[in-house]
């Protein structure tokens, strides 16, 4: 869709191009060929505006640099000079990197449990009258880990959360959960699944009732979701309509709904996109304290800034049809693994 809305606004043949955050759910690919969209519309002579969180891939095209901070402009600044900022400097402006190379390495120290709270083996899964999407996908995850899922988009990423969660059928393999075979229901009722739109999972008339929402089982602890508003600094926002908020809040206040849900396992669909370096760096945090009280926490992404802060394992869509299990010391920034340095674990 991402990609849909950038090359209908490049047939239009503008004098003027303005883009919000066109690289959010983009994989390396896609962000490399809207990255040569932009060179040819400047080649061209076109005016091209972008409000943008990713900044890596702007690193060669940006002329000027404007910083916003509290719906003011804090600094205008020439884009070669502003290629040249070190990490330090940029953090402190509270700005992604821009050299992705320079993003280092921050692992979860997970400890291991009681085993594996749920395995895969030889997992498949096919639509109707289509070929597999995936197949023979194996892997055992631990209460305590956070578990990245990356690979190209179009890969079966989402897919895979749907089945392991229940809410799709798998074509063949076995799941198990706390090491018993686990029927679909039974995996539905011990997860949460935060969505790519959050859009599809926000109810309430306020964001204070969203959080409150709970089933019969459940009962909701104002405290917490106080202090849980106060860290995504949505407290402020409380009696707002859910609907009111700009796409990066909505994606904080969908992450901070499922830090109120009692599920062992946490799934998240590209959690990160609209969001700025202070609050990806939030988002990492949550997820690995998620992870310290005993939950298994899922996350999709094509961010890798995050990815090197918040996970243990990786499950990597190589792209033909199947998915590798691997450390996270093999990701790669182009969000590709170093398949044959992999050792069997």
């Amino acid at each position: 869709k991402q990609k849909v809305a950038v090359a209908s606004a490049y047939v239009m043949d503008a004098e003027i191009y303005v883009l919000d955050e066109p690289s959010a759910n983009l994989d390396s690919e896609g962000i490399e060929q809207l990255s040569e969209i932009l060179s040819t519309l400047k080649r061209q002579g076109r005016t091209i505006i972008i409000a943008e969180h990713k900044l890596h891939y702007l690193k060669e095209l940006a002329d000027r640099v404007v910083c916003m901070e509290q719906g003011t402009i804090k600094a205008i600044v020439n884009g070669a000079d502003f290629a040249a900022y070190d990490s330090a400097f940029l953090r402190s402006m509270g700005l992604r990197q821009i050299d992705l190379a320079k993003c280092a390495m921050e692992p979860h120290r997970f400890e291991p449990g009681n085993g594996p709270l749920l395995q895969a083996s030889n997992l498949s899964f096919a639509y109707p009258c289509e070929e597999r999407l995936w197949k023979d996908i194996c892997f055992q995850a631990c209460a305590g880990q956070v578990v990245g899922i990356v690979g190209r988009n179009g890969a079966g990423k989402s897919t895979l959360i749907r089945v392991l969660m229940g809410l799709e059928r798998q074509k063949a393999g076995v799941i198990l959960y706390c090491g018993q075979p686990a029927h679909r229901k039974s995996r539905v009722k011990a997860s949460f699944y935060v969505m790519q739109d959050v859009d599809y999972q926000l109810f309430a008339s306020s964001v204070w009732e969203e959080m409150m929402l709970s089933d019969r089982r459940t009962k909701k602890d104002p405290v917490k979701a106080e202090r849980i508003l106060r860290y995504f600094q949505l407290y402020d926002l409380k009696d707002a309509h859910p609907a009111s908020l700009s796409g990066g809040e909505k994606q904080r206040l969908a992450i901070a709904v499922a830090c109120m849900q009692d599920k062992k396992i946490l799934y998240f669909d590209e959690p990160t996109s609209g969001l700025d370096a202070d609050n990806m760096e939030k988002v990492s945090g949550i997820m690995k304290q998620l992870a310290d009280e005993g939950h298994l926490v899922f996350v999709i992404t094509h961010d890798y800034e995050f990815a090197v802060k918040t996970f243990d394992r990786l499950i990597h869509f190589n792209g033909d049809g199947k998915a590798v299990w691997s450390p996270l010391d093999m990701l790669q920034p182009n969000m590709c693994i170093k398949i044959n340095q992999i050792k069997e674990s």
